[in-house]
């Protein structure tokens, strides 16, 4: 026999929950994570690292979407706090400024200091020859040495990691330069039969000079004008072991991006060093005391030759006068006021 239809309603009803209860629970769990703003975030924030990261391995999309907004946060930042902008900015600009005013002051100082002295005069001769400025031709003709560029450069991959320059606007193609020393690196050894440790450390190009300071997985390579000491080297060599002790996983397990190593860039712009020689006094001080003499006497000369000059125009009006004074007289030739 059936029951009511009413059991059979309830009955089923139940069975459904029974069923379902579990689906049930997870749809709502779902809704509430759509409709809780809250819980949505912290599911996003979840993923959201490992989705950047995708994104920038798959192309330049990401960076091309977050640019307008990157900027206009940068500006409005700048705009309405720039004292918090300056400050973050501060360990970077700080020691590029303060390296400009030095320069700045040493080349006013050296022009100031040979302008009458014959190495200066040979130096404005040359100025005006090649056409550069006389602030110029003194930097490189007093200059001992100079670290112009350096480059960290990975072993295994050849790829350049970091590059600093002591004068942005004449540094080099850091991928060429890193393709080329890597190459340099192994025609030595196989063209000359050195052994499996050895290793080129210097070579020179024209005026310049490349440094090779050699670490296990990344090396460094300093472009140098002049004659650098040698105390020079240890200060490249701490300076690899150092970044090896701070990067030394990054550098092993490199896999291509270079970003990661641009906080060593305080190190690298520490061996951006130069050195410049003395300028010697006692032969510009003979220099200028000759100039002196030669003016004190070019001046009295002058004053010679003016005084002579008036002595003989007076003499010459006295004689005018005389002359004149005898005509008006009509005196005869024997008359002495002519004679004189």
């Amino acid at each position: 026999m059936r029951g009511p239809p009413g059991d059979s309603v309830e009955a089923f009803e139940e069975l459904r929950r029974l069923l379902l209860s579990g689906e049930r629970e997870q749809l709502r769990d779902l809704r509430d994570r759509l409709n809780n703003r809250e819980r949505r975030s912290k599911d996003v924030a979840g993923v959201l690292p490992e989705a950047v990261k995708l994104s920038g391995e798959r192309g330049e999309e990401l960076v091309q979407a977050l640019r307008p907004a990157v900027e206009g946060s940068i500006k409005q930042s700048i705009e309405k706090k720039p004292d918090t902008f300056v400050g973050a900015l501060h360990p970077i600009i700080g020691p590029m400024v303060r390296r400009s005013i030095a320069e700045s002051l040493r080349r006013l100082m050296q022009s100031l200091e040979h302008p009458f002295s014959w190495r200066g005069l040979k130096w404005r001769f040359e100025a005006l020859r090649t056409g550069k400025s006389f602030a110029e031709v003194v930097m490189l003709r007093s200059l001992v040495y100079r670290v112009e560029q350096l480059f960290l450069i990975h072993r295994k991959t050849s790829l350049s990691l970091l590059h600093v320059a002591l004068d942005p606007a004449i540094a080099w193609d850091s991928d060429m330069v890193a393709g080329m020393l890597s190459a340099i690196q192994d025609f030595v050894p196989d063209s000359f039969a050195t052994g499996g440790d050895s290793a080129l450390e210097e070579f020179r190009v024209g005026e310049l000079q490349v440094w090779i300071a050699p670490g296990q997985y990344a090396y460094l390579a300093a472009v140098i004008r002049g004659h650098p000491p040698r105390e020079l080297r240890s200060v490249l060599e701490d300076t690899i072991d150092s970044i090896h002790v701070l990067k030394g996983s990054g550098l092993a397990n490199f896999q291509g991006a270079a970003a990661s190593f641009e906080s060593l860039r305080p190190e690298l712009e520490a061996c951006l060093r130069s050195q410049y020689a003395a300028a010697k006094r006692s032969g510009g001080r003979k220099v200028r005391t000759w100039i002196a003499v030669t003016a004190t006497a070019a001046f009295l000369t002058a004053a010679v030759l003016v005084a002579l000059r008036n002595e003989i125009r007076w003499r010459r009006f006295v004689a005018n006068y005389r002359f004149a004074r005898c005509l008006g007289s009509r005196c005869g030739e024997d008359c002495g006021c002519c004679q004189n």
